[in-house]
């Protein structure tokens, strides 16, 4: 071990990075920001355009008031301190918000087994046509 140099390691309660140092990670799941991140009327990103722009920008949806644009959230260091804002529900950091906001509306595979999903094709090797 002599030749080994300590690093310690920190992780972030809110969103579980590992980081080197422990005071430079400002972690956008944390309540203390009163940010949609870890708000209770937040109904997850939804993609914008505006008219003449080029590229869609990303919006974070809330049932209560308009949506907050994600890159203005960033410049504030995600500190937004909402007045409508509400802690989540047994809030646990990144955790809690991709349970609510994004496993609801992951696409789910759909299985019948009712119906042949094989097109209808050769039997046998011997009917191959190559």
């Amino acid at each position: 071990m002599e030749n080994f140099r300590r690093i310690d390691m920190y992780q972030c309660t809110w969103c579980g990075k590992i980081f080197r140092t422990n005071d430079r990670h400002r972690c956008k799941f944390r309540p203390s920001y009163e940010n949609c991140f870890s708000c209770e009327h937040c109904k997850g990103v939804t993609t914008t355009t505006v008219e003449g722009d080029t590229y869609p920008y990303k919006v974070m949806a809330c049932a209560v008031k308009d949506g907050v644009p994600i890159p203005e959230l960033a410049r504030k260091g995600w500190e937004l301190h909402c007045p409508m804002w509400k802690l989540a529900e047994d809030y646990k950091g990144k955790e809690t918000y991709v349970k609510k906001n994004v496993y609801p509306y992951m696409q789910r595979p759909v299985f019948d087994m009712a119906e042949d999903p094989l097109p209808d094709g050769p039997d046998t090797e011997d009917d191959i046509p190559f």
